[in-house]
């Protein structure tokens, strides 16, 4: 059996010699696409030169096929030479489906806006104190209760806030002492539910040098607060606070409006996490799936402040609808660090896939974890169709009176192709 590659356009020669072919036959042969010749001025005429057309049909996912025995038109009297002109395919270049390896990543994070300003307590009603001799909150974004406490997670994610209040002092022309008193922002640091240290933010000095009956003078006072030791002691309390050097019941300072802004960089911070399952807002993602098919995904979290419950999980859910919402994976973020789960092989249908963030099991009020990255990845396979080219011929058989060829490709073909081909034979 005697095997050689090449087609279109070109010729192929297999010789299977059963007798010598004498000088004076001819002394060299040559075969083109067009014609057979010799240097000796041989002709193609029957039966010296014999010539036809035949087929076979590879099928689906096979790799080959096999000619039925074909026959001279005239018989020689010893075993020819077979030429192979060209070669066609019907109806396409074959084509071998291959399986590739693929992936995609949501990025969970990249929907979290990133160092932007957050309104975390307003109050805009009257807050009065009289002029104290010792340090005294007129109003304060403080408590034990949603929402007043705020919490400081011990890393960057609220590394500032920004205090702000207006009010006015309110005199009387008889009883009121003329001296300077002072308005102060403060940050509080609390641990274990008592002060650990007090730092002062800002102060404002007031002294009503004309003293009036019922007299208003206003003021406002705002200042930045680095917030950093919240990170290790526990949370914070923000406070407008009045002193002055004596007290004095009939000076009032008034507190008419005050806000408290925290400054978040790009990590996502859970305030308070909740108990129930809770979706993380702004966390949704949509997603083109692209094929019909299995995915396995893969579910990794950087944790950088962990949560104080042991059993505080995130939790990942896709929905079709973004109303019925499927769990797919949860990861305790009770352990500071990057954690990740391979989560149950699943089948998705190709069109749009939603997923969500939420959490659930949290510590409640004080309970503040952060998250530094979130991400989804699905790894999956597709069936891209590479071009198998043309086949192999392959001689079967041969003898003065039939021959058999088969045609051999390097991989299976996805479509049924039949193979038509034209053939010489020069012989004696």
């Amino acid at each position: 059996m005697v095997r050689f590659r090449g087609f279109r356009s070109k010729v192929f020669a297999i010789a299977f010699l059963a007798s010598l072919i004498t000088a004076t036959t001819m002394t060299a042969i040559s075969l083109s696409a067009e014609t057979i010749s010799s240097s000796g001025g041989f002709s193609c005429i029957s039966p010296t030169c014999q010539s036809g057309t035949s087929s076979c049909t590879v099928a689906i996912n096979g790799n080959t096929c096999s000619t039925s025995t074909i026959t001279f038109p005239v018989a020689y009297s010893s075993i020819p030479i077979i030429g192979q002109i060209n070669e066609t395919l019907n109806p396409i270049t074959p084509v071998h489906a291959q399986s590739i390896s693929q992936s995609a990543t949501l990025d969970f994070l990249s929907q979290q806006p990133a160092n932007h300003t957050r309104l975390m307590y307003a109050n805009e009603t009257l807050a009065s104190k009289t002029i104290p001799n010792t340090d005294t909150i007129i109003r304060s974004y403080s408590g034990l209760s949603t929402p007043d406490i705020f919490v400081q997670p011990p890393d960057l994610t609220y590394p500032y806030v920004i205090v702000e209040a207006e009010g006015y002092i309110t005199t009387n022309l008889i009883t009121s002492t003329r001296q300077d008193i002072s308005i102060m922002i403060e940050d509080t640091v609390y641990t274990s539910g008592s002060p650990f240290t007090t730092t002062i933010v800002q102060t404002i000095k007031i002294n009503p040098e004309a003293v009036a009956a019922s007299g208003k003078i206003p003021f406002a006072i705002k200042g930045a607060d680095n917030i950093l030791l919240e990170a290790t002691y526990g949370y914070g309390v923000e406070s407008i606070n009045v002193i002055a050097p004596a007290a004095d019941a009939n000076t009032v300072a008034n507190i008419v409006s005050m806000r408290v802004y925290a400054v978040e960089n790009s990590f996502l911070s859970i305030p308070n996490m909740p108990i129930p399952l809770t979706e993380i807002y702004g966390s949704r993602i949509g997603w083109s799936v692209p094929f019909t098919t299995t995915y396995t995904p893969f579910f990794c979290i950087n944790i950088i402040v962990s949560s104080w419950n042991a059993s505080s999980t995130i939790i990942i859910q896709s929905s079709t609808d973004q109303t019925a919402w499927t769990t797919r994976s949860n990861i305790f973020i009770n352990t500071i660090g990057i954690s990740c789960v391979q989560t149950s092989i699943i089948s998705l249908t190709a069109g749009t896939i939603y997923f969500r963030l939420a959490s659930q099991s949290g510590g409640g009020i004080g309970d503040f974890p952060a998250i530094s990255g979130i991400i989804l990845t699905f790894t999956y396979s597709s069936t891209t169709n590479v071009p198998v080219g043309y086949g192999s011929a392959i001689i079967l058989s041969l003898t003065s009176t039939s021959f058999k060829i088969k045609f051999q490709f390097d991989a299976t073909i996805t479509a049924s192709n039949t193979i038509t081909f034209n053939w010489r034979s020069i012989g004696s």
